[in-house]
């Protein structure tokens, strides 16, 4: 991290040996639209497991009663709030290890994560609007899908490079609003509580910018890092294994619980 020109990760694998990173034969150009045509088929490939997921498919199917609707979009907003504040803390420190002569992309950057400060604050308002209850929120230890999240990044900061924290940071971004789009749809068609949609309607746009920023940013620190391609992939790969899928899970299966309780209350009642 000394150098100015070559960022490393803190213990080098094998297949990103400088001797590798050094015989690039294709232009850059060649390079970056090949290594995007993999992201995103990457991203592609996720997106059709989440909306194919037992979840997913709950939430948009209008047959779902409300209160299910509502449960699990409660406790998805209580999973963001669990790791977002981690997030924030880890990828600044991301940040701060990139070169100090770069100050143009360093305040790019940290920028970014200044407007994404108060969202897992967003995400606690939404789920006490939907009945949680805030303090236990925040007393509660995170769960193991939201510790593995904040893990993934705070690896990020202390075992990887800069660079790729903006490759995980690609698909943080990115998958939002493609994921969020037909949700909200559905949520408006079934006259979801507004008031509780702060969170979901703010990044189903919102992240749309981010992601063309952070595709600004991916290209311009490739073009000037060697081995930022690789770092670049990797963050990507790393992150696609954590997150969103695990953090969905959880989130779903304490709904599904709660909801199977309340129906068991309901029944003992009419009984």
């Amino acid at each position: 991290m000394q150098s100015n020109h070559v960022l490393q990760p803190v213990s080098l694998p094998a297949p990103w040996s400088p001797d590798i990173l050094s015989g690039q034969s294709k232009p850059f150009e060649e390079r970056w639209e090949d290594l995007t045509s993999r992201l995103d088929s990457k991203m592609d490939q996720l997106v059709e497991v989440v909306q194919g997921s037992e979840m997913f498919q709950t939430l948009v199917d209008p047959s779902t009663p409300m209160g299910l609707v509502k449960m699990i979009m409660r406790e998805i907003y209580l999973e963001i709030y669990s790791y977002q504040p981690q997030v924030i803390e880890a990828t600044m420190c991301c940040i701060a290890r990139m070169p100090k002569c770069d100050s143009r992309t360093i305040k790019t950057m940290m920028t970014h994560q200044c407007d994404e400060s108060d969202h897992g604050e967003m995400a606690m308002r939404d789920y006490v609007r939907l009945g949680g209850d805030e303090q236990a929120a925040r007393a509660r230890r995170i769960s193991s899908a939201s510790f593995a999240v904040a893990s993934l990044w705070w690896g990020l900061a202390h075992m990887e490079t800069p660079t790729a924290y903006l490759g995980a940071l690609y698909p943080f971004e990115g998958l939002t609003p493609r994921i969020c789009g037909p949700i909200v749809e559905m949520l408006y068609k079934r006259n979801f509580p507004r008031e509780a949609m702060e969170f979901i309607e703010f990044h189903a746009t919102e992240d749309i910018k981010h992601t063309n920023l952070v595709r600004y940013l991916l290209k311009d620190v490739a073009s000037r890092y060697p081995g930022a391609e690789q770092a670049i992939e990797a963050g990507v790969d790393y992150f696609l294994e954590v997150y969103p899928m695990p953090v969905w899970d959880i989130a779903y299966k304490r709904a599904q619980i709660e909801w199977s309780g309340s129906d068991t209350v309901l029944a003992s009642i009419l009984e």
